[in-house]
């Protein structure tokens, strides 16, 4: 494998990686905006259902309903502390424009890197694309992680996990989303099962 395939190779691995981890962190902000509202939602019902008028509908007296109040109001703060620290939103971004830069050099790379070892132009254009290569991937310091080129891997049927499958995609979907989903679903069955009289 002379240079021009192994910076196309390169190139087309780090960039498809980025729109990858672009996605995942869109769904990770999205998925900790739901957390948030939905569990400001579930404190407001437990309030509700606290209340004198309300209360015939709950299966726990106010002081329980208090407690499990509070506790989601503490859920509340955590998510929002700890989802704003991981700045989702501008991490999709940074990954998104670092994607769309390399797509740039590579639809560059693909024009010219059959003439590699016959033209010395073209020699010296893919050398210059290896810097730029070089200088986009400095511009963005924010890397992907690993599952994100794992995913990327799967998609694109390449060893070591050329035979895997859409099942494989779903285990690696819930170990990226099942945490944050938690959050949401936990309390939400909670009130359904042991605080609302059905």
């Amino acid at each position: 494998m002379n240079y021009a395939e192994s910076l196309y190779q390169k190139i087309w691995k780090t960039k498809g990686t980025r729109f990858i981890a672009h996605k995942r962190l869109e769904i990770l902000n999205q998925f900790s905006i739901y957390a948030i509202s939905l569990n400001s939602i579930y404190v407001i019902i437990l309030s509700l259902l606290s209340m004198s008028h309300f209360n015939k509908y709950s299966k726990l007296n106010p002081d329980f309903l208090s407690i499990i109040t509070l506790f989601l109001s503490i859920l509340i703060i955590v998510i929002s502390i700890i989802e704003s620290s991981k700045n989702y939103k501008a991490k999709a971004e940074s990954h998104h424009q670092c994607g769309k830069d390399l797509n740039k050099i590579y639809e560059r790379l693909i024009q010219i890197k059959s003439s590699y070892d016959t033209d010395s132009n073209s020699k010296a254009e893919i050398d210059k694309l290896g810097l730029d290569y070089q200088s986009i991937i400095d511009k963005y310091p924010e890397n992907h992680s690993s599952i994100d080129f794992k995913k990327f891997l799967i998609i694109n049927k390449i060893d070591p996990y050329k035979n895997y499958s859409n099942f494989n995609l779903l285990i690696i979907w819930f170990e990226l989303y099942i945490p944050i989903l938690a959050t949401i679903i936990i309390p939400l069955f909670i009130i359904i099962f042991c605080v609302i009289k059905l």
